[in-house]
């Protein structure tokens, strides 16, 4: 029940080398975007944070894209520019509602979310993704998304990794493996003690409640 569960094993200099693409990532954004660097941010643009920086210009693109990694091999931006957008509510719900559906899904959970930033009700149908009530989603691409996050999730040094966490934790729950959602949420909660969706999944555990699709074939 609790096999697999544990995060990939990573060497602490691979930590290093996502924290610093991380840090990259955020000096390139500050240009690009205008979002505030942080400290610590390097003086010099990296071209390859500068590159992955402009891939977020399509984010159902980079969301696609990521699905082909190779999730044991991933490159330290690579890491760093998933685990960016996982760390962020909005970009990570767009990400989980493609990986349960598709690019076509990830184009219109992204318009739904900048819609409702802006003031309109969030669809219906892309929320009962969330909670686990749509149409059954491809069991693969949603194993596939979990084995991603959950190596970036390894890699991604601890103060920016409850997202990554987060994100497993319902991928685990959407296939049916709650003592795997339940340890990552943990995980998750120990990080950043009031993070919305890992305490959703804990619920979702605590009250034995599965996706409506695990009971479907």
């Amino acid at each position: 029940q609790h096999g697999g569960a544990a995060l990939p094993a990573v060497e602490p200099s691979a930590v290093t080398s996502v924290g610093t693409a991380l840090l990259s990532l955020e000096a390139a954004l500050a240009v690009l975007c205008g979002i505030p660097a942080v400290d610590g941010s390097p003086l010099r643009l990296d071209p390859a944070a500068l590159e992955a920086g402009c891939a977020l210009d399509d984010l159902p693109g980079l969301y696609e894209d990521c699905l082909e990694w190779d999730a044991a091999a991933l490159d330290p931006m690579q890491a760093a520019v998933l685990g960016w957008c996982l760390a962020r509510p909005s970009l990570r719900d767009v990400g989980i509602v493609q990986w349960a559906s598709d690019r076509a899904g990830g184009d219109t959970a992204l318009d739904a979310q900048r819609r409702w930033e802006e003031g309109e009700e969030y669809p219906a149908d892309l929320a009962s993704v969330m909670w686990g009530e749509s149409e059954r989603p491809d069991p693969r691409r949603l194993d596939t998304a979990l084995e991603l996050v959950r190596c970036v999730a390894a890699q991604i040094p601890e103060a920016h990794r409850a997202g990554a966490l987060a994100t497993a934790a319902w991928l685990a729950w959407s296939l049916g493996r709650s003592t795997h959602a339940d340890r990552y949420a943990a995980a998750a909660l120990r990080i950043e003690p009031e993070h919305g969706l890992a305490e959703i999944v804990r619920s979702f555990v605590a009250h034995a409640h599965l996706p409506d699709w695990a009971f479907r074939r």
